[in-house]
């Protein structure tokens, strides 16, 4: 139990660096189109495609080592969980920026859509045979 305990904290710290390797990216790739005057609008959509593809293939290559898995079935999967997660931090910093600022409303947003990300990219978008589970958290308990 232990191993498994210490493989999901060893995939959880590695999907948050990959979620802040793409935010980041976002934010430099929308800061430079916007800067070279491309529209908003359409420097974020590009942007935040970007970011996704990275994110996409850095958490399937490195933080849930997927790579077995059919790739266009995964990325149909991990695009479905962006959209549902988009859509449910858009809501709560909606409604949360009527009560609290937007900073803390977005930072709210995080803390709830994170986890849920997690558990669904774990679950169902990079899903692997339980024995493969198994012998990852035995060789990380060896290591």
């Amino acid at each position: 139990m232990r191993a498994v305990l210490t493989s999901l904290a060893g995939s959880g710290a590695r999907f948050a660096s990959v979620g802040a390797i793409a935010t980041l990216l976002d934010a430099c790739l929308f800061l430079l189109l916007a800067e070279l005057g491309t529209d908003p609008g359409l420097s974020n959509v590009v942007s935040y495609a970007v970011a996704s593809v990275v994110n996409f293939w850095l958490n399937r290559e490195w933080t849930f080592a997927a790579r077995e898995g059919a790739v266009l079935a995964q990325a149909l999967r991990f695009a479905i969980m962006v959209l549902i997660g988009l859509t449910l931090s858009t809501a709560i910093v909606a409604e949360a920026s009527l009560l609290i600022a937007p900073a803390f409303a977005k930072l709210l947003a995080i803390a709830v859509v994170l986890p849920v990300n997690y558990t669904v990219a774990r679950l169902l978008v990079f899903h692997r045979p339980a024995r493969t589970a198994l012998a990852e958290a035995r060789a990380t308990r060896r290591r």
